[in-house]
């Protein structure tokens, strides 16, 4: 038998819990925040009130994005920097799933 439709959706869950915190980790790191990955809740404005992040800030996290997980952003889906769950979700649909190793 293969495996079950729960068995799945935790494998998914993980997968994205996991590129969560990639993401996080790399967004901290490349613009060298002095934050916890824990602390940047998932659907937390990066920008504005949020992060408080700016324009530059989103051309190095592109750069980053597209080092880590050879996904591009154009300067028309910039909106995809709207949250943590924003990012996974474009990663994971440009990508097939997101590499999280």
């Amino acid at each position: 038998m293969g495996v079950s439709v729960k068995e799945e959706v935790q494998n998914q869950i993980q997968k994205r819990n996991l590129l969560n915190d990639k993401i996080k980790t790399m967004i901290i790191e490349r613009l060298n925040l002095e934050l916890k990955a824990e602390e940047i809740e998932d659907d937390a404005p990066l920008f504005g009130m949020g992060l408080g992040l700016d324009s530059i800030d989103a051309l190095e996290l592109s750069v980053g994005v597209e080092e880590l997980f050879d996904v591009q952003i154009s300067d028309d889906q910039m909106d995809v920097f709207r949250s943590i769950n924003t990012l996974v979700d474009h990663i994971q649909s440009e990508s097939g799933g997101g590499n999280a190793s």
